[in-house]
């Protein structure tokens, strides 16, 4: 995820993710960074997910991944 700063301060962040089956969080991660003014950033996740359902015409799972980013005085 490609993260920009356009202010004249440095900003502290927190990343997270929530992957969902449903209402069932499969898998969760979060990460803080310090972005400085006016640069760029990224951050990215990488999990191995097991015995996941996968989609098919037959079977159409789907799945939902949220993403979140926060300062400290909540998401932005």
């Amino acid at each position: 995820m490609a993260l920009e700063n356009h202010q004249s301060k440095n900003k502290n962040i927190t990343v997270s993710y929530q992957l969902y089956d449903g209402a069932t969080i499969l898998l969760e991660d979060k990460t803080a960074l310090l972005i400085d003014s006016h640069s760029n950033s990224s951050v990215s996740f990488k999990k191995e997910i097991e015995n996941i359902k996968q989609w098919s015409a037959e079977h159409p799972n789907l799945h939902t991944l949220l993403t979140t980013i926060k300062n400290k005085k909540g998401v932005i």
